[in-house]
């Protein structure tokens, strides 16, 4: 891997970058974030899954780059994972896979990066057939609201195409039909709790909260028409703690293969005695 500075209007010579466990004369595909603290890399190393695998190597305090680590089996396949592109926040990699299914040859996915942790990911989800075809789909990358992209899709060799993303607002005026007490136990289970407690001032999740927001995510996973409600009761001084406790739950139920926009949250403020340490669940269409 080499960079070039761009000086006085012409680009200087390749400077070599140092990573180490990558050998000069090996072929490898990378990605180096703007802020240059991030490299990911897609190559064959010595615990590749399949084929090429995802890696990251992070620059550390000395300014040296780290032995690339391999993303996980939530990434990587027995198929290839080649072309990543992090996005600017350093959330979300997009990559291109032929072993998560999909519609051709390799297809564009994403997955959203949780905990802060560069080993955690959300479970990789297809770009859909706008960007997607029946061939060979990589290299995405994203500048504001324009993404660009390789396919070949219309001849042997590829070509770049381009798209924008396009927001659009709708406002909706309709009540939340909420599964009511019997519909809830049909689903998930009639001894299913749906509130989590917290000890004071705590937001991280202990194991068994964990295992049932698995538990619940899974009964829902297939059950899309279903949307999650996470309710937190408190006051304004509890503001930071809310949203921290929110940002854990909906991380793992994102973790546990629920979209992001299915899950929503809510805080009842009241004068009155409430439990501030209880989140509740609720369930509608």
């Amino acid at each position: 891997i080499a960079f070039s500075k761009f000086l006085s209007g012409q680009w200087q010579q390749p400077e070599f970058i140092p990573v180490p466990g990558i050998n000069r004369d090996d072929f490898v595909g990378f990605y180096v974030h703007p802020q240059f603290e991030v490299i990911l890399i897609s190559m064959k190393g010595k615990d590749t899954l399949g084929e090429e695998d995802l890696y990251i190597s992070l620059k550390d305090s000395s300014g040296n780059w780290t032995e690339p680590r391999n993303l996980g089996p939530t990434i990587n396949t027995n198929g290839f994972e080649i072309s990543p592109f992090l996005s600017e926040d350093k959330k979300r990699l997009y990559f291109s896979s032929n072993g998560h299914g999909g519609y051709g040859d390799g297809d564009i996915f994403y997955c959203e990066r949780l905990f802060d942790s560069w080993e955690t990911w959300g479970v990789p989800r297809n770009l859909g057939e706008t960007i997607n075809s029946s061939a060979f789909d990589a290299y995405f990358t994203l500048k504001e609201k324009d993404v660009f992209f390789i396919s070949n899709r219309n001849a042997n060799s590829s070509d770049v195409y381009t798209s924008t993303i396009k927001r659009e607002i709708t406002e909706i005026f309709i009540d939340r039909k909420y599964l009511s007490a019997k519909e809830i136990a049909e689903l998930i289970g009639g001894s299913v709790s749906n509130s989590l407690s917290f000890s004071t001032n705590i937001s991280v999740l202990d194991e068994n909260q964990r295992e049932l927001l698995y538990f619940i995510a899974n009964k829902l996973i297939t059950k899309t028409e279903i949307k999650i409600q996470l309710t937190a009761f408190g006051h304004e001084g509890q503001g930071k703690l809310n949203n921290d406790r929110f940002r854990n739950l909906m991380a793992e139920l994102m973790l546990s293969g629920i979209d992001n926009f299915r899950i929503q949250v809510t805080v009842i403020e009241s004068e009155l005695p409430a439990d501030l340490n209880r989140i509740e669940l609720r369930y509608f269409r």
